[in-house]
């Protein structure tokens, strides 16, 4: 069996080759409603999807991997999936209403997302990758958004709320990161109480993504 990447353990399952399959001994994680708390961890990427299982052990981690690998394989008797449902996804993602499984590129993004994404890539054209690095970026992209809606529906475009970013920012923003705080903020953290894991079935049942 291939090793588990990150882990330093080998994988009990027959996962398939190309497969990325990696993990942790003691991975900090949140879910709404529980907190932050620690777990070891296993993650798999099959084509389109992604799938974590979490337990005590990085075995025990795997195995909760492992069984989503094995509802996808047997889906509909043969993998076959669909039709998709987005939920709470806004980006193309969604979940086959007959196993339960998240996949991306599955629906039809909002239009508010393809708006979204137009905004970004238009700021990210107009100033550079950097932009997103500084405070003005939020601020742009909602002034994007707001002329690109105005110009879909017909309507004279908004006044900009936001001023464009000075030279001076974006030299800032491509600066290198100080990382010379990161030890403390580390510590900071780790001294903070970490709530248990959530009951078992319920951690990693909804993938996180961009919504």
């Amino acid at each position: 069996m291939a090793e588990i990447l990150h882990t330093g353990e080998q994988a009990q399952y027959p996962w398939p080759d190309g497969m990325y399959v990696q993990g942790g001994k003691r991975g900090l994680a949140f879910k709404q409603g529980c907190g932050a708390y620690t777990t070891a961890f296993v993650e798999a990427f099959p084509p389109g999807t992604f799938l974590r299982g979490e337990g005590a052990t990085v075995a025990e981690a795997e195995t909760a991997c492992w069984e989503k690998y094995q509802r996808i394989l047997v889906c509909s008797g043969g993998g076959e999936h669909g039709p998709y449902e987005p939920r709470s996804y806004t980006n193309g993602a969604g979940f086959c209403t007959k196993c339960g499984s998240w996949f991306s590129g599955v629906c039809e993004p909002s239009r508010d997302h393809r708006i979204g994404e137009s905004a970004c890539a238009q700021i990210v054209a107009l100033y550079g990758q950097d932009i997103v690095l500084t405070s003005k970026w939020a601020g742009l992209v909602a002034d994007e958004k707001a002329r690109i809606t105005a110009n879909l529906d017909g309507l004279p475009e908004p006044p900009a709320t936001t001023e464009p970013p000075t030279d001076e920012e974006l030299r800032q923003a491509a600066a290198p990161l100080d990382f010379s705080v990161l030890g403390e903020v580390l510590a900071a953290l780790a001294g903070k109480h970490l709530a248990a894991p959530p009951p078992a079935g319920e951690a990693g049942e909804e993938q996180e993504g961009t919504r």
